[in-house]
């Protein structure tokens, strides 16, 4: 035999000997799960595949590190049936016919599904216990009634654990990605709502004892409202001249610049009772009593049922008594004016009105076809704005149009405004009434207080400093 030749038969018989020696063994290129198990016997494999895979699998719960240990669900690798598959990947490559794939190194990749059990109940008693220590309810923004600030709320975090679960099985399946971002639900505050403006209100009317509040805001961009005795009936004589100056517009139809809007300007900011009468006379036509019922007739066809005018100002005789809704509560009582009524809700929707009817919207253009106009609603806002007094509303609402109209006399203190913020723009109406003498100094700070938890409310939280005390005004 020639050297070549016995060279030949030195390798042949080499590839034959790590052939055959080799057949106990499992091939190149064969995995249980992700974890390769080439040339191992099959105790080796089992013995690498048990250890990798019953090491602790790292969990993450947002910031929170946790090890879980495979025995803590009684997760185990089932030998026997992992035995069972790994010796039949064997005997498979035994035969002489794989013998070229095994000099050519040709051997396909094998992947077999790791065989396991664990207790489904332990799974989910774990993560049940993983949830009530780590999830989070929201924590809506809360009140802050010494600065009238709202305290910025938290989301809530819940942690998925149907998908936890599913990832929690695929790393005890792997012998290399043994951690879990665990997935968390958020479960937000949702979009902050008037109603945490109106807890911190609460907490400002709680030091105005003895009394009875009536509140109503409004975010004319959103529609959210808050409510407190809103559709209780208040005295409200300076109010209803907010009525008188829409309704002599409506019926007079005047020029921006003509003398009777000047007048109506005069009448909102001074409040004077006799010019409010001269108006109710040229509405009705020379008579002052028909002018009032006139006026009533317009506020009861915008829908506002509880806000009327019985007679012309400062009568001798008593007027009837008028029943609304309003008035008729048995719960709340605030022993209002016989002569002049409203809510705080109904004096608020008025200026809703006006200023939905200003952008060419709202209801007043269809209920009062070709009486209302958008020039007419401006200009009736424009001549309330003409109140300019610097008080109430106005004095906490820096850098805001304020068109607002002040209403009180000895028992009821209160202030209704349309303010068109750099926020945005919204209503604020407030009415305090007590059965004794209120005290100007105490009121006014209420009411200037609660304008500046709406005006930060509206504005990012920027609370305006705190207004000065003021003197009394005349009754209004």
């Amino acid at each position: 035999m020639t050297l070549g030749g016995i060279i030949i038969a030195v390798v042949l018989i080499g590839i034959f000997v790590s052939f055959f020696s080799t057949r106990d063994r499992l091939p190149a290129s064969t995995y249980v799960g992700d974890i390769d198990v080439s040339a191992l016997s099959i105790n080796e494999a089992i013995t690498r595949t048990s250890r990798l895979l019953l090491s602790p699998v790292a969990l993450r719960y947002q910031t929170s590190i946790i090890q879980m240990h495979p025995a803590d669900i009684d997760y185990q690798v089932n030998d026997v049936v992992l035995q069972l598959q790994l010796d039949k990947i064997i005997k498979g490559q035994q035969g002489l016919d794989k013998l070229p794939q095994f000099v050519l190194h040709n051997s396909p990749d094998t992947h077999i599904n790791v065989p396991y059990q664990y207790s489904v109940d332990k799974l989910n008693q774990f993560l049940s216990t993983l949830a009530n220590q780590y999830d989070r309810k929201p924590t809506p923004p809360q009140p802050n009634a010494k600065d009238l600030s709202l305290t910025a709320g938290r989301n809530g975090v819940l942690l998925n654990t149907s998908e936890s679960e599913k990832l929690l099985l695929n790393a005890l399946q792997s012998g290399s990605s043994r951690f879990v971002d665990l997935p968390v639900d958020t479960i937000p505050i949702g979009s902050r709502t008037i109603s945490s403006l109106g807890d911190l209100i609460k907490q400002r009317l709680a030091q105005f004892p003895g009394g009875t509040a009536g509140v109503f805001v409004k975010d004319l961009k959103t529609g959210q409202e808050f409510s407190l005795n809103s559709d209780v009936a208040f005295s409200a004589q300076g109010w209803l001249k907010i009525a008188i100056a829409v309704d002599a517009i409506r019926v007079l139809s005047p020029t921006a610049d003509s003398p009777t809007v000047q007048q109506l300007g005069a009448m909102v900011t001074s409040g004077a009772n006799a010019s409010a009468n001269d108006f109710l006379g040229a509405i009705g036509q020379g008579d002052a009593q028909a002018g009032a019922s006139q006026l009533n007739d317009m506020l009861k066809r915008m829908g506002l049922v509880s806000t009327f005018l019985a007679q012309p100002y400062d009568q001798t005789s008593t007027p009837l008594q008028v029943i609304t809704p309003g008035n008729s509560r048995t719960d709340v009582s605030t022993s209002p004016d016989a002569l002049a009524q409203s809510t705080p809700a109904e004096i608020s929707v008025m200026l809703e009105m006006l200023e939905q009817c200003r952008n060419n919207g709202g209801a007043l253009m269809l209920a009062f076809k070709g009486e209302f106009t958008p020039a007419k609603c401006e200009l009736a806002l424009n001549t309330l704005g003409q109140n300019n007094a610097n008080i109430l509303v106005a004095a906490s609402s820096p850098g805001a149009t304020v068109i607002q109209r002040q209403s009180w006399d000895a028992n009821n203190h209160g202030d209704a405004a349309l303010v068109r913020s750099p926020g945005g723009a919204y209503i604020l109406t407030v009415m305090l009434h007590s059965n004794s003498t209120l005290n100007w100094s105490d009121t006014s700070q209420v009411i200037n207080d609660i304008a500046r938890a709406a005006y930060g409310y509206f504005n990012n939280g920027q609370i305006p400093a705190q207004a000065p005390a003021l003197n009394a005004p005349p009754p209004q």
